[in-house]
């Protein structure tokens, strides 16, 4: 009896409600189970709990190679046909830019071209939403793109592969920001340099961030070595986002246009621009994502990317799910009847100019 006594004390302890339900999943499963997607999963389902309690954005299990293309991805490296649309609800997708070495150029598609179907299905009477989704379905690789050039109806197959997207594109009216991507700040500051004017018109619509590092940098043109913003970690640490000065300097008057694409460390230039004075914001309220991303390894293949930073206006609050608010509040372009579109945003930094 004793005997008995001391092995039933000895026995190992319960599983825990994790191990059980792990055990249930497998047995459910049966050959279907697989053990690391099943501990995929749960880590993701404590990620996506560790998101809705902060709330700074959506965090993600990565393998390597979805780590590298990330960072790939933060240096302005894509997968897709290498173009630049503007939307045309109901009409179409209407070209802005064609990058160099993309799939599009080598296919023969160019700046100003109509795409009125992709892969057989018509944009006509869509939404713009409903345009997007067609437009980022991979179709095995390849797209179809129906073209409107001068009056005539075009086809040009398109193979998605990799391309650099540009960080800077000059147009006659304002330079685009696309992104800040690395070396974002030199492209900038050479162009400012070699075409001088009285004023200076931004374009950071549907700007999705990049490095913080190139924000910095070109905030020190307009601002010189100025805080622009607050980092706070979620242990509590708050510091200070300094702008990087440099001995070019710009003193003239700064427009900047900006949507609900405007994202991250993109609103964080508008946000130190707007809060200091230094710049007229014209358009829509930003996105409203003001998280910082970091790496965890949790061994040599699987690396937790845990949104654990919010960025923070100059009077240390936060546009987090608000987004900024604009100087003047000025909706998207307003559509003719033509492919061409009114850029009503463009239009009011120069009415605002006249005043």
């Amino acid at each position: 009896m004793i005997g008995l006594f001391l092995w039933g004390s000895l026995s190992l302890a319960e599983p825990t409600p994790l191990e059980q339900t792990k055990a249930l999943s497998m047995k459910l499963l049966g050959e279907a189970a697989k053990e690391k997607a099943l501990e995929k999963a749960a880590i993701q389902g404590m990620i996506s709990y560790l998101d809705s309690t902060l709330g700074l954005g959506a965090s993600q299990l990565m393998t390597e190679k979805e780590k590298d293309r990330y960072l790939s991805y933060q240096l302005g490296i894509r997968d897709g046909y290498g173009l630049s649309v503007g939307f045309i609800e109901r009409r179409g997708l209407l070209i802005e830019d064609v990058f160099v070495d993309g799939a599009a150029m080598a296919s023969g598609i160019e700046y100003g071209d109509l795409v009125v179907a992709l892969n057989d299905h018509p944009f006509t009477g869509r939404t713009i939403a409903e345009m997007k989704a067609l437009l980022n379905q991979p179709y095995e690789g390849k797209g179809h793109f129906d073209v409107l050039r001068r009056g005539k109806l075009r086809r040009f197959t398109v193979k998605r592969s990799l391309y650099r997207v540009r960080n800077i594109t000059q147009e006659d009216r304002f330079v685009r920001i696309n992104f800040f991507g690395q070396g974002a700040a030199k492209e900038l500051r050479k162009i400012i340099e070699e075409s001088p004017k009285e004023y200076l018109i931004l374009d950071l619509r549907d700007n999705e961030g990049g490095l913080l590092s190139e924000v910095e940098k070109v905030a020190g043109f307009f601002l010189g070595a100025r805080t622009i913003g607050y980092r706070q970690y979620i242990e509590g640490k708050r510091e200070q986002v300094r702008s990087i000065p440099s001995e070019f300097m710009y003193e003239k008057p700064i427009y900047l246009m900006t949507n609900k694409g405007t994202s991250a460390a993109a609103e964080l230039f508008v946000s130190a621009l707007l809060y200091s004075k230094r710049a007229i914001v014209v358009g829509e309220r930003t996105a409203g994502k003001a998280a910082e991303y970091h790496f965890y390894p949790l061994n040599s293949d699987l690396f937790l990317h845990i949104a654990d930073v919010e960025l923070l206006h100059l009077g240390e609050t936060s546009w987090k799910g608000k987004g900024i608010e604009p100087s003047v509040v000025v909706r998207s372009a307003t559509i003719l009847p033509s492919t061409r579109s009114v850029d009503v945003q463009l239009e009011t930094i120069f009415q605002l100019m006249k005043r």
